[in-house]
């Protein structure tokens, strides 16, 4: 073997190895067909015998290996692709017929070009072509993005052709076995290679993980990124990411059967905001709970709020504002870092979803002053706001402000005195603060 090929067989393992494994069906319904995929696939021209549609994907770029496995008994045109995915159309009637099932997996970095190839030749001749489908492969390699195509076929494949379509191929089980054989298969390939790296196809929760797995971006989106363009799913990733970053913080913070006593917490004579009744200390759990920061990282995504966590005076969120100001959630209250009014309107919208109904401020006048006015804008009632007196001044402004806009969406998750969680007051509430999800 030749030095070149052999620094390429042998490649670093520094990149940690990532497991994808998708599956989807090739339908008419949604308007499309297996010789269509098959070109697209494989960057080729077929042309479709039953439409007399030409696909002609010969421009595109980036398909980097290709090859059609079959049974040993299929005749020699199920190893031409415009052959075998033209019988494929051919023998579907229905015109919502289920012509394909495509396998995308991702490719481990760790492994050289010949590695990938063989893992996929090992991986596709024992769970696919073993039972009786023909498997065209087609491995993608463009701008680091190294996955495969696995076009499979609906129906088992004899000396004769076709024959009838296998129910139990479409069955859920089947298909967790797939998963589970790719991440096998990977595993040891990396293992062979000398590669530190594994994977797993479980789920993070599964696998006792606390980490929230990120959005598959696709191609479009990954360009996008790249070129220092956003997008929903890239927003969305990155706060994951500092989700997953703040949560392996936690570790270094107390506890909450290690909280400070009661004169460790920040003065009540700084700007804050508590509710009423006082909240016990045990309420500053909530600070562990990853479901209570999803919402409030929801909540105050639009306003480019950060979110961090931190330790002194005991263990709270972090909001740090887009000006620079930050506002410290210890769960039983509210402080704030400078007394700002943006500050004070991010203090009234957390209070707010936090489903505090009465509020206790602390704080220099011009604090309270500014805090007393949002609570009014965010729907609370004077007799509702307790640590300010009003000046007549302000008794007028309260009166411009009788049409205040409805309030935010509490929060999913709330802690009672006792320190036991509460749900939301109301379903409408639960589904204001869930993601919307849409499909790639």
């Amino acid at each position: 073997m030749c030095d070149s090929a052999k620094a390429e067989w042998e490649m670093p393992t520094t990149i940690m190895a990532i497991y994808h494994f998708s599956a989807r069906i090739i339908s008419r319904s949604a308007g499309r067909s297996a010789t269509a995929a098959a070109a697209y696939r494989a960057a080729e021209r077929i042309r479709d015998e039953r439409t007399g549609l030409d696909f002609d994907y010969r421009r595109k770029n980036g398909v980097a290996w290709k090859q059609i496995f079959a049974p040993a008994d299929a005749p020699a045109w199920a190893h031409d692709r415009a052959q075998l995915f033209n019988r494929v159309e051919a023998g579907e009637n229905r015109k919502d017929a289920q012509v394909a099932r495509e396998i995308v997996v991702a490719l481990p970095h760790e492994l050289s070009h010949e590695r990938q190839v063989d893992l996929l030749g090992r991986f596709v001749r024992r769970e696919f072509v073993a039972r009786g489908m023909v498997a065209d492969v087609c491995l993608h390699a463009k701008a680091g993005n190294h996955h495969a195509h696995i076009l499979l076929t609906m129906r088992r494949i004899g000396p004769e052709g076709f024959g009838a379509k296998e129910v139990t191929w479409n069955r859920k089980e089947l298909l967790e076995e797939f998963r589970e054989a790719w991440a096998t298969h990977c595993n040891r390939r990396l293992q062979v290679a000398g590669a530190k790296a594994s994977i797993d196809h479980r789920s993070l929760r599964a696998q006792g993980q606390s980490r929230r797995p990120t959005i598959h971006e696709g191609p479009t989106l990954t360009a996008m990124r790249r070129k220092g363009r956003t997008s929903r799913n890239n927003t969305i990733n990155r706060l994951i990411t500092e989700e997953n970053n703040m949560t392996r913080e936690i570790a270094g913070l107390n506890m909450p059967d290690e909280l400070p006593p009661e004169n460790k917490w920040p003065s009540l004579g700084d700007n804050m905001l508590e509710p009423i009744p006082p909240r016990d200390l045990l309420d500053a759990d909530v600070i562990f709970d990853r479901g209570y920061r999803e919402r409030v990282r929801e909540i105050f995504m639009d306003d480019g709020v950060q979110l961090g966590l931190g330790s002194n005076f005991g263990p709270h969120l972090r909001l740090v504002l887009p000006n620079g100001g930050e506002v410290r959630d210890y769960g039983r209250l509210i402080a704030c870092e400078t007394g700002s009014d943006a500050e004070a309107a991010a203090t009234v919208k957390l209070a707010k979803a936090k489903g505090w109904k009465q509020i206790k401020i602390h704080g220099a006048d011009g604090f309270r002053r500014a805090v007393w006015l949002e609570a009014l804008r965010s729907g609370y009632m004077p007799e509702e706001i307790k640590g300010y007196e009003p000046t007549t001044m302000d008794l007028k402004l309260a009166r411009d402000l009788s049409l205040a806009p409805p309030p935010p969406p509490r929060l999913g998750i709330s802690y009672g005195h006792d320190g036991r969680k509460e749900g939301t007051s109301s379903a409408a509430a639960q589904m204001a603060l869930r993601p919307t999800r849409r499909k790639p």
